[in-house]
């Protein structure tokens, strides 16, 4: 317990190891009843990391405070289990925390999600942000090998991203109210396949930067890739950035495919692309 007791900021619990990390505990930094933001916990396991417990970063007359899960790698899983290096459906969409996951592998989803009225929805208690990212070489986020859309609710948003060279974003179908939605490999590519990102008047940034330089001739690459996919701000910013100036390929900065669809109301649209054709 490292709660403030009557005016502060909750404190920082760090539960790690450079094995196995098993976390069945609860955790609890919440901020001060008279005032103060919500603390921080880090669960990691430098090998895998196996997740069942709860942290409680709450503050009643401040900010929520932020989960850090660290595993190698990551799946995002439908329903509940025990499964190492899984996060579950059940758990996200009963966080009392912002959850942030930052592997230095992949991060996939898998199993089959339930919630919402589609069916196959992720849905994230209100105001609540979900950050995912990936950090190792070679490293992507890849959310569309099942049905899935990530809805978040009041202010909440949904941030995916990965630094790792050559690494690409594949991103879900996600909707938000006010907050906002955040997509960027800061050294490859993100892709929209499909999917619809759908804002209440809250921001939309796409952003991807191909930096690989071993594309040989004849090969096409690109920063921001666009196919059959619906983006809707309901009068928010939307904005869409891609470079590919490297290598001995193709390459585009934002390239939009098939019956692909950009809608910012009474909103801004930016489009920033730069490639070598």
């Amino acid at each position: 317990n490292a709660d403030a007791t009557q005016k502060g900021d909750g404190g920082t619990v760090t539960v790690w190891s450079d094995g196995l990390t098993r976390y069945e505990g609860q955790i609890s930094a919440r901020g001060g009843p008279q005032g103060g933001n919500g603390g921080n916990a880090e669960v990691s396991g430098k090998l895998s990391l196996l997740y069942q417990g709860a942290a409680d970063l709450r503050a009643p007359q401040g900010q929520m405070g932020t989960l850090l899960l660290d595993p190698a790698a990551m799946t995002i899983s439908g329903g509940g289990g025990t499964a190492p290096d899984t996060i579950y459906e059940s758990q996200i969409e009963s966080a009392t925390a912002n959850v942030l996951v930052s592997a230095t592998g992949s991060v996939n989803a898998a199993g089959v999600f339930s919630g919402g009225a589609s069916g196959s929805e992720l849905t994230l208690p209100s105001n609540i942000n979900l950050r995912v990212e990936t950090t190792g070489a070679g490293s992507g986020v890849n959310l569309t090998g099942v049905p899935l859309t990530i809805r978040a609710q009041g202010t909440g948003r949904v941030e995916l991203s990965t630094t790792a060279l050559g690494a690409t974003i594949q991103v879900p179908s996600i909707q938000t109210d006010a907050g906002g939605i955040s997509v960027k490999a800061a050294q490859g590519m993100v892709s929209v396949d499909g999917k619809t990102l759908r804002t209440a008047a809250g921001p939309l940034e796409l952003q991807g930067t191909f930096l690989d330089n071993t594309l040989q001739p004849g090969q096409t690459a690109g920063g921001l890739r666009l196919n059959n996919a619906t983006l809707d701000t309901g009068g928010g910013l939307m904005s869409l950035t891609g470079s590919a100036p490297v290598g001995g390929g193709f390459t585009t900065g934002v390239e939009l495919v098939g019956a692909s669809s950009l809608n910012a109301g009474v909103g801004s649209l930016s489009i920033d692309g730069r490639g070598n054709r």
